[in-house]
């Protein structure tokens, strides 16, 4: 797990302790995490790509980013560095930020995201990554369905609170994610998820 957060602010692991627990209460698979050392270092992420790439020898590697900072730049490098080896690479981006300034922006100081680049596949909740990794054989039609019947309900009755860091929530108050683009065919379990993500980032209702 590689996050360009600082692994200390002021002398205090705050940033790693709470990475740390969100993998854990969130039961992510066991592995190392990565924040960077030096607060000013602008390769960290990069870097340890290329280490992991050159330790583990993967045949095929899944990137999960957003579009806040630079994550779609360096997985695109990390893409081109390694498109000789063989490597099966799927880059997903959290598509948390528009990214052009409109007129109609209501806030002061809009987040502005990046663009998605060449094959990065865009998403807004886990089920779209679900569907991507089904299509591409990477996840069972089992586990597919039991994120649709398990999780997909769950996102599209989630209420909306101006508060997030209280609720486990998909749809943040500070999400624009009006670019996003649903690309997978629809099924009839899946029909109220699209309703909400409408809703939430086309304002369809």
């Amino acid at each position: 797990y590689i996050s360009n957060a600082p692994e200390s602010v002021a002398g205090l692991h705050v940033l790693l302790n709470s990475h740390l627990s969100f993998l854990q209460h969130n039961n992510f698979p066991e592995g190392v995490l990565s924040l960077r050392k030096n607060f000013f270092d602008k390769n960290h992420k990069i870097e340890e790509i290329r280490k992991q790439v050159d330790l583990e020898n993967p045949d095929i590697i899944l990137f999960f980013g957003d579009n806040g900072q630079s994550d779609s730049a360096i997985y695109q490098e990390a893409v081109e560095e390694y498109k000789q080896k063989n490597i099966q690479m799927i880059t997903f981006i959290h598509q948390v930020y528009k990214t052009e300034k409109s007129f109609l922006d209501v806030s002061v100081i809009p987040e502005i995201g990046n663009k998605l680049l060449t094959k990065q596949i865009g998403f807004v909740t886990p089920i779209e990554i679900a569907l991507e990794l089904n299509k591409k054989g990477l996840l069972s039609e089992r586990s597919k369905a039991w994120m649709i019947d398990n999780v997909a309900p769950n996102i599209a009755n989630e209420k909306f609170y101006n508060l997030d860091s209280l609720n486990d929530i998909t749809f943040p108050s500070f999400q624009n994610c009006s670019e996003f683009v649903w690309r997978w065919p629809v099924t009839k379990e899946l029909v109220p998820l699209v309703k909400k993500i409408n809703s939430v980032c086309h304002k369809f209702f």
